[in-house]
């Protein structure tokens, strides 16, 4: 289990893994969701993301990594977004697949170790 010490511990890791799971049966998550989960965990976006190899597409103009750009984008957008009023609807959607308003402070950690090595 590589959490990159996000969690305080083994139970509240366990605990978030079980509200991914949950979730994971209504097949409603974002992709963004998907990279919050591989960050959550310690992982890399790298681990969410296939790049495109399509000769089409990438004629047409679409970049081989280009789902992963539009991610960490968004990423730098969220602490703009948590300044706002609208953060607290957003954070409960956002934050619903792993485990709600009790994970935060990890979904914040998270996102600060993307921003500051990108």
């Amino acid at each position: 289990m590589n959490t990159n010490n996000l969690f305080t511990s083994k139970e509240q890791y366990l605990a978030f893994r079980s509200a991914w799971k949950q979730s994971c049966t209504q097949r409603n998550q974002t992709t963004l969701q998907f990279v919050l989960y591989a960050l959550m965990r310690g992982k890399s976006i790298d681990t969410v993301f296939t790049p495109t190899t399509n000769p089409v597409k990438l004629a047409n103009g679409r970049f081989p990594d280009g789902a992963k750009r539009t991610a960490i984008q968004t990423l730098r957008w969220l602490p703009v977004l948590r300044a706002t009023k609208r953060w607290h609807a957003f954070r409960e959607e956002w934050l619903a697949p792993f485990g709600g308003e009790a994970v935060e402070p990890q979904f914040w950690e998270a996102i600060q170790k993307v921003l500051d090595n990108g």
